[in-house]
């Protein structure tokens, strides 16, 4: 008789998500919200006293703040459970570049950087720009080990602030690693 290993709900998530993904049956959105909604089932996401009456008929914007103040408690599991949540009911909300981007770093601070990656790249399409996406989404790139575009990021970093100390010292360490110098 086989034993029954107990897999990790999180993680039968995560790889069923990716893969509906990757098939093209749902948008990235709609596969990190499964995803979160299944792997905080453990952990409690309950909005602090002071944000429960926005949650007796909860919007797209609620989620965003709640999302927030998960992050400002690094709870980054909540965060990004928070900003699936709001994205998924509100897709075209005016701010979806800035709750993507929220969301992918949630999601990288979280340590689940292949989804972050995804999370960051969509938060570009959608518009967003700040130096911050390029060094989130570079250092994910070289946690994933894609560095040709990690170094990408880097450069676009460094094209906004040419002193941005993060950015010159990963490009360095990139170009160093690959023997480009």
């Amino acid at each position: 008789m086989a034993a029954s290993r107990k897999q990790n709900p999180a993680a039968s998530a995560k790889t069923n998500c990716l893969s509906l993904f990757m098939l093209g049956f749902v948008g990235i959105f709609g596969c990190c919200t499964l995803f979160a909604e299944q792997a905080v089932g453990a952990e409690r996401c309950t909005p602090p006293a002071t944000m429960k009456a926005r949650f007796d008929k909860p919007d797209a914007a609620a989620f965003t703040d709640l999302g927030v103040y998960f992050a400002g408690q690094q709870n980054y599991t909540c965060a990004a459970s928070a900003f699936a949540t709001s994205l998924q009911m509100e897709p075209r909300q005016k701010d979806a570049a800035h709750v993507a981007f929220m969301f992918g770093s949630s999601l990288y601070f979280s340590g689940d950087i292949k989804e972050a990656v995804a999370s960051l790249q969509e938060a570009e399409k959608l518009g967003y720009r700040d130096i911050k996406i390029h060094l989130i989404l570079g250092a994910a790139l070289d946690a994933s080990q894609t560095t040709s575009d990690a170094e990408m990021e880097w450069r676009a970093a460094i094209e906004i602030d040419p002193e941005a100390s993060t950015a010159l010292d990963s490009l360095s360490n990139d170009l160093i690693n690959d023997g480009d110098y």
